[in-house]
């Protein structure tokens, strides 16, 4: 690990691992903290969020923006923040299971999301 970026391994759902092929992400936390410096208080809320939404998720989405056919959202109703959500961007690079978005976002979003669901995924 470099000093430019904190890089951690997260435990997939057995869903996203079914989906992803693999029951293991890895995450750039300064870099997911970096991008939204706004929604988090620090590197450590970027984790928990992504752990909390991963490992528990509500929902699992096609993304619509999808860079290949293992590429996934994950969203949550968050416990420790009212009225939020968390949704989790996670593909599969080249065998590598990447989480390259995380967010937090008002829980009327959910409702937007759900109506993306595909049948095939949650």
């Amino acid at each position: 690990m470099n000093k430019h970026s904190e890089l951690e391994i997260f435990k997939l759902c057995e869903r996203l691992a079914e989906l992803l092929g693999d029951k293991e992400a890895i995450a750039d936390l300064k870099k997911l903290y970096t991008n939204h410096p706004e929604m988090f208080q620090n590197i450590k809320e970027v984790s928990k969020i992504i752990n909390e939404v991963l490992t528990e998720p509500e929902l699992i989405i096609k993304n619509p923006r999808a860079k290949s056919d293992k590429d996934f959202v994950a969203v949550k109703h968050l416990s420790n923040i009212e009225n939020k959500i968390g949704d989790i961007g996670i593909r599969n690079n080249q065998g590598t299971n990447i989480i390259f978005h995380a967010n937090i976002s008002a829980s009327r979003n959910f409702n937007r999301l759900l109506k993306k669901r595909c049948s095939d995924y949650w």
